[in-house]
């Protein structure tokens, strides 16, 4: 995965988006409209699902049990991850775990791990899939099969 460094000031979310897919910074940017501060889960999860990626979010707090998980962080699970943490500045920053635990930070594109950063907020497990869900934006196609998790 190539490395791609946050071009706006609340543009994490952008750079971590780009490095999933492959793609420049400006055409990311472009998918998911203005900045402003920052992009949510619910923006930049739709466009991965668009691009055929299935998620898995989870937050520190356990909304079924409705507590603290027991271990937070999680270890990796999924083949790579975003991560919302708390790295001092305003609002949360996105960042990319992969696999092994190693996190690629947008800000500062240099390698870490989550242990660097004040707390995590939320993490999402990245799963590609075979296609987006019929009828999702023009031109998509469904899967033959269904999986339920």
């Amino acid at each position: 995965m190539e490395a791609v460094r946050q071009e706006d000031r609340f543009g994490c979310a952008v750079a971590c988006v780009a490095m999933v897919l492959g793609r420049p910074y400006a055409a990311v940017r472009a998918a998911l409209g203005e900045v402003g501060r920052g992009s949510t889960h619910d923006v930049w999860g739709e466009l991965l699902i668009r691009e055929s990626y299935a998620l898995q979010h989870l937050y520190r707090v356990d909304q079924v049990a409705r507590g603290p998980r027991p271990a937070w962080p999680l270890a990796p699970w999924a083949p790579m991850h975003l991560c919302a943490v708390d790295a001092g500045g305003p609002g949360a920053l996105l960042v990319i775990m992969l696999a092994n635990g190693a996190v690629m930070d947008p800000a500062t594109s240099t390698l870490g791990r989550l242990s660097d950063y004040r707390s995590v907020i939320s993490m999402t497990g990245l799963y590609r899939v075979d296609a987006a869900p019929a009828g999702l934006m023009p031109g998509a196609s469904a899967s033959a099969s269904t999986t339920h998790v």
